[in-house]
């Protein structure tokens, strides 16, 4: 999350206003055309990418890429790529963005952007690539004299890749040419969530699992990893559910679930407790969760509620308009949905064990709504950073848009405001039970793509 933080302050500075031939800041964009078409073109892209408009960027790429100017081309190119889960395609495309650029590129972009490309080539499971990318900027920020942050921060991905690199690929194999895998609905505590438990085999041994879209990647608690007989690495990884702690990674060589067979893969693991007893019998739960390292490989499924199963098509479908995008360093996917037209990008979390989850911003720009309809309760909750008590107000059928269809879910909490360190817990979260609100919710991370049928 550190680059991710820097760049729209970055881009603000450099990009906001370009006019052509224009140079901000040390960054210069050549247009070389004098137009006024082609300058108010390349504004735009600007502004989008200032924003994070991704779906306004790509609209505008797809329909203007020849008019933009080579360097606005080659970076809406590239963030366009990362964001829309074309990891192996943005890799060369961000090497492009820099080498043909870098004298144009303040410092914290390029090291945004060699921070995005490892990410990618990690999530392709090519940790070699990434490895030797982290070693050659480490070497880059140690002859410049940078700040030590910014090289523990490249030296941390080099360290963790150095050490995957040498274990073997994940694999997958289909046992049939539509696969299922059975699901149960098991109520969480007591104010009415749910998750989905999917049951299986590791290494050979029977056991149940949280099927959650809302993790980067799978993780499992150190008894749990022992019990299992799990290979573990000197690699760790952060996690965040409710709080951040540092992990282990552990590597599972048989997972069974369905009709699939997994080979190698890879889990965070740490024990998950945060030392307080109303926390932890939450968290419990969650000693063994499959996230999204084991979802990518299908690249489509849906969940099908009436037959309670996961179906993964024979035949991969095509999606030609995203309607979700990838978020590059917590490596989950957001939708975006509208709601009396304001976009909410909310975070696609089948772990998440409750309906609708909406942040302070949500508050603050529909308070007269929230106020007259809104029922104050006092949410409280746990994750890996203990007990939170927040007040929150709970709309009741609660509509929005997604591909141009109008919806209701039965209800969506609005949080007052976001703790000191903002969690998962405050995000837009898009959970479990608002998807168990449709019969059947389509998935396409090779799309981005997200489809509900009432």
């Amino acid at each position: 999350m550190f680059f991710h933080k820097l760049l729209s302050s970055i881009l603000l500075i450099a990009l906001a206003v370009i006019p052509a031939n224009a140079q901000e800041e040390g960054f210069s964009i050549d247009i070389k055309t004098n137009s006024e078409e082609a300058t108010e073109i390349n504004q735009l892209a600007a502004q989008y990418l200032v924003n994070g408009q991704h779906f306004e960027l790509k609209k505008l790429y797809d329909a203007k890429a020849d008019s933009l100017a080579p360097m606005v081309r080659a970076f809406s190119e590239a963030e366009l790529l990362s964001v829309f889960n074309r990891n192996e395609e943005a890799i060369p495309a961000i090497r492009h963005f820099i080498n043909e650029h870098r004298s144009e590129i303040p410092t914290e972009l390029l090291l945004k952007e060699f921070s995005t490309a490892i990410v990618c080539a990690e999530i392709i499971g090519n940790h070699a690539e990434a490895r030797d990318m982290a070693a050659n900027v480490v070497g880059m920020l140690k002859q410049a004299g940078a700040p030590d942050d910014y090289i523990q921060h490249f030296t941390n991905y080099y360290n963790s890749n150095a050490i995957l690199a040498t274990l073997p690929s994940q694999t997958i194999e289909k046992k049939k040419a539509e696969c299922q895998i059975p699901f149960i609905i098991q109520p969480v505590g007591k104010k009415g969530g749910h998750h989905m438990l999917v049951n299986g085999t590791i290494n050979g041994k029977p056991t149940g699992m949280v099927f959650d879209t809302g993790a980067g990647c799978s993780m499992i608690t150190r008894r749990k990893a022992e019990e299992f007989g799990l290979r573990m690495s000197d690699a760790t990884a952060s996690i965040n559910a409710g709080g951040s702690v540092n992990a282990a990674y552990g590597t599972i060589d048989s997972l069974v679930v369905g009709d699939l067979v997994y080979r190698n893969v890879l889990c965070a693991v740490n024990d998950f407790k945060t030392g307080n007893a109303e926390a932890d019998s939450v968290i419990k739960d969650l000693d063994l969760v499959l996230g999204l390292n084991v979802m990518r490989p299908l690249q489509e499924f849906t969940f099908d509620f009436d037959a309670n199963a996961i179906i993964i098509p024979s035949a991969l479908h095509n999606y030609p308009t995203p309607n979700m995008r990838q978020h590059i360093q917590s490596r989950v996917f957001e939708l975006t949905l509208t709601h009396n037209g304001m976009p909410i990008d909310a975070i696609l979390d089948s772990g998440f064990a409750g309906v609708l989850n909406l942040d302070s911003d949500f508050l603050e720009a529909n308070k007269e709504e929230v106020m007259a309809n809104g029922e104050e309760i006092e949410d409280r909750g746990a994750g890996l950073a203990g007990v939170y008590i927040q007040k929150k107000y709970l709309l009741k059928d609660f509509n929005f848009r997604l591909n141009d269809t109008d919806y209701t879910v039965a209800k969506a909490a609005v949080a007052t405001k976001a703790n000191e360190e903002r969690s998962a817990i405050e995000n837009n979260l898009f959970g479990l039970d608002a998807m168990r609100t449709f019969r059947r919710v389509t998935i396409s991370l090779k799309d981005c793509y997200i489809g509900l049928e009432k």
